[in-house]
């Protein structure tokens, strides 16, 4: 609600296919207005699908990217990363 309120977007990344657009879904329905400007699997089958999943992160521009990849991983990708988004956050959100 807060991400509505400031007109912040999130990027959703991480999980098995389909659970990312899932919870886009989900919380577009509970929270009307919510921009997620992208969401995708976080199984890359090899590292060209992980540079490209980070050209459309980049390209997205989101105000939030959350990464559901699992720890030690999600930080790794944001550590390796970062200097390649423009976004005001990077949260790790798996487990």
């Amino acid at each position: 609600r807060e991400a509505t309120a400031r007109n912040f977007s999130l990027y959703l990344l991480g999980s098995e296919p389909g659970v990312a657009e899932n919870a886009a879904r989900r919380w577009q329905k509970q929270v009307p207005g919510l921009r997620i400007v992208g969401c995708e699997t976080g199984y890359f089958a090899d590292e060209a699908a992980e540079t490209a999943a980070v050209e459309r992160i980049a390209a997205a521009q989101p105000d939030i990217l959350l990464l559901g990849l699992g720890v030690p991983r999600q930080e790794f990708f944001a550590l390796h990363h970062l200097p390649r988004f423009q976004t005001g956050l990077v949260w790790c959100v798996g487990a």
